[in-house]
């Protein structure tokens, strides 16, 4: 009996969701079923499938590309596990990953409860660092103040997953913190398994923040959503938190994409901008300066900020003049 279902959307990185199916496969001793979703695209992941000849892999299809949140949603819907967990084709797990989360979240009597784990990730000098997580208890506390996991991390049931709507289809970016704001709305709570047990291989595919038009469009779609709530519910400074969440995220990545070569600079300025517009945010003198320099200001100034910057200008000016004329009257009358 399948007891956990992992939903494994993919589009046109076929090599990449091989290597996730094989990932999976070496899981250990709980019952798997690997759901694989091609959302739009012909990769040749579904022969890849045949050949394997495996009844714990199922294929589906979209014929048009709909985007990550419907492609977890078709995988959820047809899953047949009681719980599902959520791997992203550039993702990896560590072979005790299911076992350890399963062991885990059977100990709770309650529908409502999340479990993740942690990551693992490269540091500086090419070695992996382990990532233990820190949050646990009511989720709206934690990801109404910016706290961000990856979906890949997460262990849930599939009925109470169903019952709030799964994904939200109408966003094509921030699709994980909708969805994790989603459930702290409805009251989830979350545990984890303090080992990072998932992480992320390179390669040279593109990947969803790349595309610099949909992830702006995206931020704006989830800031008119979440943001008078949040607001409401958690206050300015909780709102702030994942405001500046995304400022430095998107900023890290256009610059990335200007320091390569992949954009040019009057791009790189607009988007830049952009992000300040949806953030209703000033895009000061002092922004464009940096900007045009290839640098940014991964926290932004706020109007406020610039105000007191241009008044002590002013004063230092002013009492520079004040010198000036009393050093030329010193010398007129001497």
């Amino acid at each position: 009996m399948t007891i956990v279902s992992v939903i494994l959307p993919t589009r046109n990185r076929y090599d990449l969701a091989v290597g996730a199916i094989e990932n999976v496969l070496k899981q250990t001793k709980i019952e798997i079923e690997i759901i694989v979703v091609e959302d739009g695209s012909k990769s040749g992941i579904d022969e890849y499938i045949n050949k394997l000849n495996d009844r714990r892999i199922y294929y589906y299809r979209h014929k048009t590309r709909k985007g990550l949140a419907a492609a977890r949603n078709t995988g959820t819907r047809f899953a047949k596990g009681k719980y599902v967990a959520f791997m992203d084709d550039d993702e990896r797990w560590l072979f005790d990953k299911v076992d350890l989360q399963y062991n885990l979240i059977k100990n709770y009597d309650r529908d409502d409860i999340m479990i993740y784990c942690g990551n693992m990730r490269l540091d500086e000098n090419g070695k992996w660092k382990e990532y233990i997580p820190l949050a646990k208890g009511k989720m709206l506390s934690h990801f109404y103040n910016g706290y961000i996991i990856s979906s890949s991390c997460i262990m849930i049931q599939r009925d109470i997953l169903l019952s709030l709507g799964g994904h939200s289809e109408n966003l094509m970016s921030c699709i994980d913190h909708d969805f994790w704001l989603k459930l702290s709305q409805a009251g989830f709570k979350m545990d984890y398994v303090p080992k990072g047990l998932v992480y992320t291989v390179k390669h040279n595919h593109m990947r969803m923040m790349d595309n610099t038009k949909e992830r702006i469009n995206g931020i704006k779609k989830f800031f008119n959503k979440w943001k008078k709530i949040v607001k409401k519910e958690a206050g300015e400074n909780a709102w702030q938190k994942i405001e500046d969440t995304y400022h430095i995220q998107t900023s890290r990545m256009l610059l990335k994409k200007y320091k390569e070569g992949r954009i040019q600079k009057r791009k790189f300025i607009s988007e830049i901008q952009n992000l300040f517009d949806i953030q209703q945010r000033s895009f000061s003198w002092l922004d464009v300066f940096l900007v045009r320099y290839g640098k940014i200001h991964l926290t932004p100034i706020y109007t406020s900020k610039i105000k007191f910057i241009d008044s002590s200008i002013r004063f230092i000016k002013r009492k520079y003049i004040e010198y000036k004329r009393i050093i030329y009257d010193k010398r007129k009358w001497n």
